[in-house]
């Protein structure tokens, strides 16, 4: 299985270290996260990742304001959209991670008895996807992997089957898919093996982690049964190892964790 970390969480002070660092660890590729001086570095990356072997799992974008009432901070999201595809392209990366909401309250007014807001912004939502970004990752030959959070993060998507909603309103489009991840399933109180299992022919893209979004192994959650379905259904995108620490993970600790990993099946 490929399995990935996201740059940010990797020991190393430029991306040429954190590469070398997830070679040497095992890993099979990086997730790299939009952030400052990340587009000018794009040349440095790919030499690095060419001198290692390793690939670009996918680039993250995250929060957008994809659902926002002002028109301006919409396409300043679809611009930020089309530039990560972009350097998906340029990595050879599977495509882009991003959330299409993400607010605890609603952005859009409660319209009830016409529409509520969820509905205006799950529409909303929707819309931006068919209209613009579902054609343009076509174009560029990238995907589109939407994340969603939990309850407590935002009022729109808050399950997988949320995200997945997304993809059957778009029929399915073959540039669009769900990323799942664990940490916010458990923080749903989701039944984790069950809900996956239900959605993952609409997945392409996974991320893994302990309970609290801690790193694999620091609260003793064993995530083999997560292997072990993927295994079974033969899932083909990548797997993102997850960890909210506030600094990246020690050197002396990377190995060890990937390694507990890939015990679990991964």
């Amino acid at each position: 299985m490929q399995l990935a970390m996201r740059a940010s969480r990797l020991p190393g002070s430029t991306f040429a270290e954190k590469i070398a660092n997830a070679h040497a660890a095992g890993l099979d590729g990086v997730e790299f996260e939009v952030e400052a001086g990340f587009y000018d570095q794009l040349g440095d990356i790919s030499e690095a990742l060419q001198h290692t072997g390793l690939r670009a799992a996918a680039i993250y974008l995250g929060h957008t304001t994809l659902v926002h009432p002002d028109y301006a901070q919409r396409e300043a999201a679809r611009v930020a959209v089309r530039q990560a595809l972009g350097a998906a392209v340029d990595l050879g990366a599977a495509g882009v991670t991003f959330y299409g909401h993400y607010s605890r309250t609603h952005v859009l007014p409660d319209l009830h008895p016409y529409k509520s807001a969820v509905e205006l912004e799950a529409e909303l939502l929707s819309t931006e996807l068919r209209a613009t970004l579902c054609d343009l990752a076509y174009a560029m030959g990238k995907k589109l992997f939407l994340l969603h959070a939990h309850a407590g993060e935002t009022a729109l998507l808050r399950r997988l089957e949320h995200a997945v909603k997304m993809r059957l309103v778009q029929n399915e489009h073959p540039f669009l898919w769900a990323a799942a991840s664990v940490h916010h399933m458990a923080m749903q109180g989701e039944m984790l093996t069950d809900t996956l299992r239900a959605h993952l022919p609409h997945v392409g893209h996974v991320y893994v982690g302990d309970h609290g979004q801690r790193w694999p192994g620091a609260e003793g959650r064993d995530l083999s049964p997560i292997a072990h379905l993927l295994n079974e259904a033969h899932y083909g995108g990548w797997v993102v190892i997850e960890g909210q620490d506030p600094t990246p993970i020690p050197a002396p600790y990377l190995a060890p964790m990937v390694g507990l990993v890939r015990d679990f099946g991964f």
